[in-house]
Formats: structure tokens, C-alpha cells, sequence
């Protein structure tokens, strides 16, 4: 493949101006079509450069030029992908995509990756960055949050904490899941934390890891019927979905299983349906925006108990915050 290879289409100079451009560092024809079909659904005048999977390579060509994305496999010939991140502007790291391959140090690096401002990472099989694994409705969806991404404002977002000691359930999206880690340190610590690591196990055993090394709060890793704890973090993954029952001030979750036969990343009207069926009040907090349906379908007629809210005001804020009750 050539290195400077461009996919476009035929556009005059001032249409050209106005054209998007995407980077992709990669040797593989199948995995610069199947990035060329997501960037042309959301931008159908995107440029897609193809450059070898070589980090000189990609930083030269991501200062020469600031593009909307790059995709850059975690892989990389003389500049490895987090020594490139290291090297870049952060104005720069957030529009690097990593391609990360499916196994528990793959994940490691992800995490490292989006801790140095990364702007996602897509998963590809573990033999190598071939292509991007899973639904592409699914990532092509994750593209465009990610260029809405600036769009919602504190103001839109409102403020977490009411005053009402009820659970927390929160279900992130993996690059958000290092500042979550922070933004949660100082969370009140009279209502209990449940957190879904998204992805799977490979996932929620990285976010364990990292957790335990910096986490305050005790962490435990959830099961069928357990009490949800004032003060603690109770961790579950893929392919649980989860319910909530009370009996008083008590909750406890449930824990079912997939609603189809197959044991992978379950649908995300499944994970919402699920947590609505739930017989308790809670605070959901999302790390996608929730859809007028979604919403519906979490929250329905039990508003006196149940309400939803943001991440983002977890992910801009790192630093201790005061929050109404004493932690």
C-alpha cells in the first residue's frame, strides 16, 4: 500500500477546504476500508491518509497537519503508540483513536493511553490490527460522540448530588473510565457506588487493578444478591445486567442474565430495560446521553425516586470538590 495513499472523492479546491481529514496508520487494505466506510457515514467528504504503522511516521504527519482523527494501532515501528502520545500536544493526543487488540495488557495500554488524553480506543482482534472488532453501527456511533463530545456544557449537565442517599449506577464508556476514576475519589460517601466496567472481564480486571491502586473507597466486585454499601464500589461487567431491589433504606442488587443466548457485550436497550425493571430508587448516571426513550425506559413514572444525570461533571473535575453532605 502506498504510504501517502489518499481516499477521496472528486472535489473542486474551495469544496476540498472544507473537507475533514482523518489519519490511519496501518499496512492492512481491510482495516482502511472499514475506516473509510465510518468516517464517510458522518463525513461524507472525509479525507482518510493512510500512513505505515510507524510513529515517526504518524507524529510528523499529525504536526504537519491536525486532523479530525487519527487512528493509530497500539502497535507502532520506532515510536511506540504511548511514547507518540507522550510526544504530542494534549490539543494533539485528543484525536488519537487507539486500536488496541482484546487482551488484558492490550486494555493496560488503553488505559495509560486514554490517561494521556487519547480520545477513545476501539478494540481489534488480538493477531493484530486487522480491523475494528464488533458492530460497526456500534463505533460509528462512538465516532460521532466523540465529535459532540464538546458540545454539552456544565450548565446542561446539573449537579449530581440532590441530597437524596440513594445508589449511584453508573456505566461509563471505556475512555472515560481514568477520569472517572478520579472524579469519583471524593463522591459522598453515605450513598453506595455501583459501576459497570464496560468491554467485558478483560476490562473490568484492569479497572480493578487500577482501582486498588488508588481507589479510598473498598471495592468490591459485585454478585447475585449482595447488600450495596454506603462507602463502597461495587464493580460488575459484561454479561450481567442489573437490577436493584429495596426494603427500606436496604438495596440490594440482582444480577441476570443475558436476555439472548449469547454471552457478549449486551445491547444497550437490554442493559437500560433491565436497570428499569428495578424495584428501588436510584441516581443513574450515564456515560453516553440519554436518548428521550432511554430515559423513559430507566427512569418511566417513578421520578419521586429515580433520576438520571451526567458524567461529565465527574470527568471535568478531578481535583476535591465540596459536595452538600460530609464524606
Amino acid at each position: 500500500m502506498n504510504e501517502n495513499e489518499v481516499m477521496t472523492r472528486e472535489t473542486g479546491p474551495e469544496e476540498r477546504d472544507r473537507e475533514e481529514l482523518f489519519l490511519l496508520a496501518t499496512e492492512n487494505a481491510e482495516l482502511a476500508e472499514q475506516c473509510r466506510r465510518l468516517v464517510h457515514g458522518l463525513w461524507p467528504r472525509a479525507v482518510l491518509e493512510v500512513v505505515p504503522e510507524d510513529g515517526r511516521q504518524v507524529l510528523a504527519r499529525m504536526r504537519a497537519r491536525l486532523p479530525r482523527f487519527a487512528f493509530v494501532p497500539a502497535s507502532l515501528r520506532h515510536l511506540d503508540s504511548l511514547t507518540l502520545l507522550r510526544a504530542l500536544a494534549r490539543e494533539e493526543a485528543q484525536r488519537v483513536v487507539l486500536l488496541v487488540p482484546t487482551t488484558l495488557n492490550g486494555y493496560r495500554v488503553a488505559w495509560e493511553a486514554l490517561g494521556l488524553a487519547a480520545a477513545d480506543v476501539f478494540p481489534t482482534p488480538r493477531a493484530g490490527a486487522t480491523r475494528i472488532k464488533g458492530d460497526e453501527a456500534r463505533w460509528l456511533r462512538r465516532l460521532a460522540l466523540l465529535a459532540d463530545a464538546d458540545e454539552e456544557t456544565d450548565a446542561q449537565v446539573g449537579d449530581l448530588d440532590d441530597g437524596v442517599e440513594r445508589p449511584w449506577v453508573i456505566y461509563p464508556e471505556l475512555r472515560q473510565l481514568p477520569a472517572l476514576a478520579r472524579g469519583l475519589r471524593n463522591a459522598p460517601r453515605t450513598v453506595p457506588l455501583v459501576l459497570r466496567a464496560p468491554e467485558g472481564p478483560r476490562v473490568h480486571q484492569v479497572v480493578r487493578e487500577e482501582l486498588d491502586r488508588s481507589f479510598p473507597w473498598p471495592i468490591r466486585d459485585l454478585i447475585d444478591g449482595d447488600l450495596l454499601v454506603p462507602g463502597h464500589l461495587h464493580l460488575f461487567t459484561e454479561p450481567w445486567l442489573l437490577r436493584i431491589e429495596s426494603s427500606g433504606a436496604r438495596h440490594r442488587a440482582r444480577l441476570c442474565p443475558p436476555m439472548s443466548a449469547r454471552r457478549g457485550i449486551a445491547p444497550r436497550a437490554d442493559l437500560l430495560s433491565v436497570l428499569g425493571h428495578s424495584a428501588a430508587g436510584f441516581l443513574f448516571i450515564s456515560g453516553e446521553p440519554l436518548e428521550p426513550e432511554e430515559e423513559e425506559r430507566v427512569i418511566g413514572a417513578d421520578r419521586s425516586r429515580r433520576r438520571s444525570a451526567s458524567i461529565v461533571p465527574l470527568l471535568r473535575d478531578p481535583e476535591a470538590r465540596e459536595w452538600r453532605r460530609a464524606a
